[in-house]
């Protein structure tokens, strides 16, 4: 099975968010220049907010104008193609689901950011534990059908 990206009024607002940011970056530097103080250096925060937002929904935004699925499950594994990972269901120890994210739980969760080639996302994703997650507000599908499909397919623990 196959799931799009869920273009949300969320999903929107944080795309727009970016491109200003990215704008306001731009326009610090401009006047950079042109004022003292704190002010001054403003267009760091501009850049910092314009790549944080920009890094979170960027491979979102890719794959919804390629029309490509974010999520795709099937017999052999769970794979997120916005993380670019799959999950093999052999190696799934547990899955659960908090804050419109589904955590899994891997049996040898270095091997799987070896996998990972981007070494900034492999630092963001080592340092979130032992366990990966799925952004379930980012999928087209509603989160608790999302879940009942997974375990009709293959359940684990």
């Amino acid at each position: 099975m196959e799931f799009d990206v869920r273009q949300s009024g969320a999903f929107v607002f944080n795309i727009l968010l970016a491109l200003v940011a990215g704008f306001m970056t731009v326009f610090s530097l401009v006047f950079f220049w042109h004022t003292d103080g704190f002010i001054h250096y403003s267009f760091i925060i501009w850049l910092i907010i314009a790549l944080v937002r920009g890094y979170n929904y960027y491979n979102y935004f890719v794959l919804s104008i390629n029309k490509k699925p974010v999520l795709i499950i099937n017999e052999i594994c769970i794979s997120d193609e916005a993380s670019q990972i799959k999950y093999y269901w052999e190696d799934i120890l547990s899955m659960t689901e908090q804050n419109l994210y589904l955590y899994i739980k891997v049996k040898n969760p270095e091997a799987y950011l070896q996998r990972i080639n981007n070494p900034f996302r492999k630092i963001i994703i080592g340092a979130s534990g032992p366990s990966f997650r799925l952004n379930l507000d980012m999928i087209k599908c509603d989160s608790q059908v999302l879940i009942e499909l997974i375990d009709d397919i293959n359940p684990v623990p």
